[in-house]
């Protein structure tokens, strides 16, 4: 699986499984990168690893390979800011650690948030949301989808507009910098996730001062002209730009593979990936001497 980078290389490292809020298994989700003809992936559940214990010793066998990799939901300030963490050596043991505090830290989230929708007078329980998750993650998708199910709401945007604001779900309390910061002290690779335009101006510099290495550039729904933007701010920043779909793999939404990012937009990243000793599912490409 080792082979050198080229233009017919394709990837896609921010994916999610139902580990989290996905709608796939891991496996079947490596089965469809496989089978639409991906290069290198990533999982990247939130707030969890629990994909890659599932994955367990395929991952060094598999094709396409695979990166090990996580989305934290944190907050600086007022604004929610999701930081991927990217793992080239795979999992630690203090990187578990930590995952498993902030993983501890969002389900008591997600119990007071259910609590604060009893008192006020909606009918629905913790575990009734938790057999909506496929894992251990509760999140406000899974909560959403219990009160439509059960006929509370008419769709998942009226619970989120209604019942599922700030003052029942408050921001994360993981801190940007933290994230970034620990995600770095252990080893891994910071990135910002999906970064939105009206965040940047007030978030890039604290981020980079922070260590954050990277900017998710390349999405399904980025216009040409926020794309030059943010390439132009990692430019300034030093940093390199990754890409990602964010699928997820509801219904709705478009099938597996529709995004499929071209080794030209991450050759940076690959590169980076080789630096730090990648030794994930089999060998990223590496540059043609």
């Amino acid at each position: 699986m080792s082979a050198p980078i080229d233009d017919q290389s394709t990837y896609d490292f921010h994916l999610h499984t139902e580990c989290s809020d996905g709608y796939l298994a891991p496996s079947e989700l490596c089965r469809r990168a496989a089978s639409n003809g991906l290069t290198g992936i990533s999982i990247t559940d939130h707030d969890t690893l629990d994909a890659y214990g599932i994955l367990g010793e395929t991952v060094k066998d598999h094709s396409p390979w695979i990166l090990t990799g996580i989305e934290f939901s944190t907050r600086m300030g007022d604004d929610e800011l999701h930081i991927l963490g990217y793992f080239p050596r795979g999992v630690s043991e203090p990187l578990v650690e930590f995952v498993e505090d902030v993983l501890e830290r969002r389900r008591q989230r997600a119990v007071d948030g259910i609590r604060s929708l009893r008192d006020r007078g909606v009918d629905i329980t913790l575990e009734e949301c938790a057999r909506s998750a496929g894992g251990r993650v509760i999140t406000r998708t899974h909560i959403a989808n219990t009160l439509l199910a059960k006929g509370i709401v008419t769709s998942p945007q009226q619970a989120y507009n209604h019942l599922l604001g700030r003052q029942v779900f408050p921001l994360p309390d993981l801190s940007s910098d933290v994230a970034v910061k620990t995600i770095r002290d252990v080893g891994g690779i910071a990135v910002w996730a999906h970064p939105f335009r009206e965040h940047v101006n007030r978030c890039l510099e604290p981020l980079a001062q922070s260590g954050l290495q990277g900017m998710e550039v390349h999405t399904p729904w980025r216009r040409s002209g926020e794309v030059k933007m943010l390439l132009g701010y990692a430019a300034t920043h030093g940093m390199f730009v990754t890409a990602g779909s964010d699928w997820h793999g509801t219904p709705s939404g478009p099938p597996f593979g529709t995004f499929q990012a071209a080794t030209p937009q991450v050759t940076t990243f690959l590169e980076v990936l080789c630096e730090a000793g990648y030794t994930g599912g089999g060998s990223p490409p590496r540059a043609e001497s």
